[in-house]
């Protein structure tokens, strides 16, 4: 265990002291904000959208159509058993709980069909419209990066965390966008490893 701790630590003590020892420079992203101000991906976003909106409304529908039809089921489950009705009344509320159980299930395997094309939509129009324009975004962060010889980009995606009524501050979350390959210490970490013996 002991062996382990000091192995981490000089694999550490390698990865910021090589940075630090270094003249690398880190920038920093807002991915939100850039693809909210690239007028060709708003552009394309609003082509999504309106591919998918119809199969999206239509979902929507089919999910309310559900929604109501297992209410109406609930009630005349509690008809159908309940003594204070006639029996005749409860013989009509069982009818009525069947037919509507078998056009549930119908319904049902068509809102899972249907939910499926959608997702396939989603997933097509999202490779049509918007992934290009992302991959044309990244590949410029690297340009960027290049031209201002920034050796890592990372990502950042700010989240306002609410402490209480009065106090909100923002957290940043960061994916690696770009790194040098002068950064990479693939190869010293490996060789501390091993001398470690482990």
């Amino acid at each position: 265990m002991k062996n382990t701790i000091v192995v981490a630590f000089l694999a550490l003590f390698a990865v910021t002291g090589a940075f630090a020892q270094s003249d690398s420079s880190v920038g920093a992203v807002n991915m939100q904000r850039l693809l909210a101000g690239y007028t060709a991906y708003q552009s394309a976003l609003e082509k999504y959208e309106g591919a998918i909106s119809p199969a999206e409304e239509e979902l929507a529908n089919l999910q309310k159509k559900l929604q109501d039809m297992q209410a109406n089921g609930q009630e005349l489950e509690s008809k159908k058993d309940n003594p204070a009705l006639s029996k005749d009344a409860r013989k009509e509320a069982q009818s009525a709980y069947e037919t509507l159980s078998e056009e549930f299930r119908a319904l049902g395997a068509q809102f899972q069909v249907f939910q499926n094309q959608t997702q396939q939509l989603r997933n097509q129009s999202r490779q049509e419209f918007l992934l290009p324009l992302e991959l044309k975004a990244r590949e410029t962060i690297v340009t960027v990066a290049e031209d201002k010889n920034v050796d890592l980009v990372v990502e950042i995606a700010p989240v306002d965390v609410k402490e209480d009524e009065e106090k909100t501050y923002s957290v940043y979350r960061g994916t690696v966008l770009y790194a040098s390959e002068s950064l990479d210490l693939t190869d010293s970490v490996i060789a501390v490893l091993n001398a470690a013996g482990e």
